[in-house]
């Protein structure tokens, strides 16, 4: 190999390399942070719950990687949350003798008690890992889907009987 053609060699990887340097320093460097605390209480407003239930179920809960707010023609892989028949009102409607609180915590907690027709149980408990929300975070993600097309009768004061009623209950946890 002759001496320049080295040094031509050399010279093309440098360019190259100066190139991608370039373009990765013009990219914009995103950092990804955990989700900051929320604060739920029982002064915790209504409207307060359904806000940072609706950021829960966007942020940390990832619910709209499977599910969306409106339907869709194309199959989604999980049932949409509004529509014609919106989840805060076929919530209290879906097992007789349930009301909606109850129905979305199992729903929640045991996602394969009621699989809706149609739909694989691909769906993780909410309250384990990988999502792992809390109760509070729980109660604030339903008061969300209550809110859609329903009353929101949720409350932090209703956990410990939530969480009673349903032990033994089909797949209740």
């Amino acid at each position: 190999m002759k001496k320049g053609g080295f040094v031509s060699i050399l010279l093309f990887f440098l360019v190259v390399e100066a190139f991608y340097t370039l373009v990765g320093n013009i990219i914009p460097q995103v950092e990804s942070r955990p989700p900051k605390e929320i604060r739920i209480t029982r002064e915790t407003s209504i409207d307060d719950l359904v806000f940072i239930g609706e950021r829960i179920m966007k942020e940390k809960g990832g619910c709209f990687v499977c599910h969306e707010l409106e339907p869709r023609e194309a199959q989604p892989r999980a049932p949409a949350f509004k529509g014609p028949d919106p989840i805060g009102r076929r919530a209290s409607r879906r097992v007789p003798g349930m009301d909606a609180d109850h129905y979305l915590w199992q729903s929640l907690v045991d996602p394969r008690a009621y699989v809706v027709k149609g739909f694989f149980p691909i769906m993780p408990p909410v309250n384990k890992p990988p999502v792992n929300l809390s109760d509070e975070e729980i109660v604030a993600v339903i008061a969300f889907l209550e809110s859609l097309g329903g009353e929101v009768t949720i409350s932090l004061d209703k956990i410990p009987r939530l969480k009673k009623d349903l032990e033994g209950v089909k797949g209740g946890r």
